[in-house]
């Protein structure tokens, strides 16, 4: 869900002759993010039997690749315009480059706040990392300068998280649909299983 925005999105906007969006340097530090995180969502939404792999839905059912494919198009779409919208008529590419970093990092931490629920000490750490070094690298003068970046006012943080949000809810349908599948199976277990007093 967030790989497909961050590589869509990276490859579409130069592609389209916009200067670029992603330096070697911002990748790197998606991918520090990026990689905890979907370790941690993977590892909390196995337990949950999220890619509990049957016979007939394979790897993820369908209602799964539907929902994974609607939140990274639309988290896609949501870098692109806000690219689009952060370069303005002063061809700001600072700007819109923070715009569309605060996009990938909140939806990967969106995500995997989602997906894990939290549950570990491990996922709070993992998330409030992301969103404490998004703050930092955008931010402060100094260090937005060495990644090319402008910080940002309130009202692009505000439209950027909300629109994230948006984009993103998707996982939480992902959640939902686990923990129904979850509740079933016990369910089943416990009417399957031989009472004590035959």
């Amino acid at each position: 869900m967030i790989h497909f925005p961050l590589v869509l999105s990276a490859a579409i906007v130069p592609l389209a002759g916009y200067p670029l969006l992603l330096l070697p340097i911002h990748i790197v530090w998606l991918e520090l993010i990026i990689h905890p995180t979907a370790l941690l969502a993977f590892q909390e939404s196995s337990s949950a039997a999220l890619l509990h792999r049957t016979r007939e839905a394979g790897f993820f059912g369908w209602g799964h690749w539907l929902i994974i494919g609607a939140v990274s198009l639309l988290l896609t779409l949501v870098v692109l315009v806000g690219y689009d919208v952060g370069l303005g008529e002063y061809q700001d590419v600072g700007h819109a480059r923070s715009w569309a970093l605060v996009v990938l990092v909140i939806g990967s931490s969106a995500i995997t706040i989602a997906l894990s629920g939290l549950r570990t000490w491990a996922a709070c750490w993992v998330v409030l990392c992301s969103l404490a070094s998004l703050v930092l690298f955008v931010q402060v003068p100094s260090i937005a300068r060495l990644l090319d970046l402008t910080p940002l006012h309130w009202d692009d943080w505000l439209m950027a998280v909300s629109a994230t949000l948006v984009a993103s809810a998707g996982a939480w349908l992902m959640r939902i649909r686990s923990y129904k599948m979850r509740i079933c199976r016990q369910l089943m277990r416990r009417n399957a299983a031989p009472s004590k007093g035959l």
